[in-house]
């Protein structure tokens, strides 16, 4: 957890990405929860990223800095809707939040 607090955003971004390795769903969630509000987006989307994985067993999304980083998210993954890729991973992302209708408008896109 120190490296949490790491002045160099690539650190951060990595304990981001090796916190989903914690197999203890509410540890993992108290990890990662700072990184919400991390002053670099990279953190906080890789942040979210985590977070996704806890889903549906834990909403992580409760607080209004996880939901402005799951919004900024989306937006990031928007830059690429025009291309099949962008269009299947907003699809994943809705589905894993549990947005059928959304997820299979941008399945269809995609295809």
């Amino acid at each position: 957890t120190q490296l949490r607090d790491d002045p160099s955003a690539m650190v951060r971004v990595a304990c981001a990405t090796a916190f989903a390795l914690e197999p203890n769903f509410d540890r993992r969630l108290a990890l990662i929860k700072p990184l919400f509000s991390d002053q670099v987006r990279s953190v906080r989307v890789e942040a979210v990223r985590t977070a996704l994985t806890l889903l549906p067993t834990v909403n992580p999304f409760r607080e209004p800095a996880a939901q402005k980083s799951l919004q900024e998210y989306r937006e990031f993954l928007q830059v690429e809707s025009d291309r099949s890729a962008g269009n299947f991973a907003l699809g994943v992302l809705a589905e894993q939040l549990g947005d059928t209708q959304t997820a299979l408008r941008h399945y269809q896109d995609a295809i």
